[in-house]
């Protein structure tokens, strides 16, 4: 398991490419974003 503070509408900014991750958990956080289209890209 890895943590990485970031934002969820950038995750290439702090090192996650495309289609490399299996699983993300996120809890009360996507309610937060201004950009809810980008978070589900």
């Amino acid at each position: 398991m890895d943590f990485k503070q970031g934002y969820i509408e950038d995750l290439a900014s702090v090192g996650i490419q495309n289609n490399s991750i299996d699983v993300v958990t996120s809890n009360c956080v996507i309610n937060l974003s201004p950009d809810k289209e980008r978070v589900f890209a």
